[in-house]
């Protein structure tokens, strides 16, 4: 049994800001398996290694989508220059 997914591709996506630790411009990564329907999207820096992952099976590609380019767009820079400053 093979473990292909109904769509597999790498690619940047223009509504991602860049990284927040180096800068860089993030690619996502969504993978699947057509037996098991699970469904996950991964964005990942390729120059400092960071990535954030969403999977789902109920939901479609587009709720993920959606939803992992809100958390990855999200920055706590206020509460993070408080903390370190």
């Amino acid at each position: 049994m093979s473990n292909e997914f109904l769509h597999n591709y790498d690619s940047e996506n223009p509504n991602l800001k860049p990284c927040p630790f180096c800068g860089n411009n993030p690619v996502w990564h969504l993978q699947g398996n057509i037996y098991t329907l699970k469904k996950t999207i991964i964005i990942k820096c390729n120059q400092c290694g960071v990535e954030m992952k969403v999977s789902a099976k109920k939901n479609s590609i587009d709720w993920l989508i959606e939803t992992i380019e809100e958390k990855w767009n999200k920055r706590y820079t206020k509460l993070i220059y408080e903390r370190f400053r």
